[in-house]
């Protein structure tokens, strides 16, 4: 073990899973840019949508969403 780090995780909540399915081409462009980061795809989903999910809780924050 090595000394003075601290090897515990950095998120500790529990994470869910969920599935999402994209259009091709905005599929093709996070591909790109989680490349570009050298991160997975997935890693990079999470971080977006928590994001977007934290700015949510902002009560300046609107997001218009299409209605089905």
């Amino acid at each position: 073990m090595l000394k003075g780090v601290n090897m515990q995780p950095v998120n500790l909540m529990p994470s869910k899973k969920v599935t999402v399915y994209l259009p091709e081409g905005a599929y093709d462009k996070l591909n790109e840019w989680a490349d570009s980061e050298g991160r997975p795809v997935s890693n990079l989903a999470a971080f977006i949508i928590e994001s977007i999910v934290r700015q949510h809780s902002d009560k300046n924050f609107s997001l218009t969403v299409p209605k089905k």
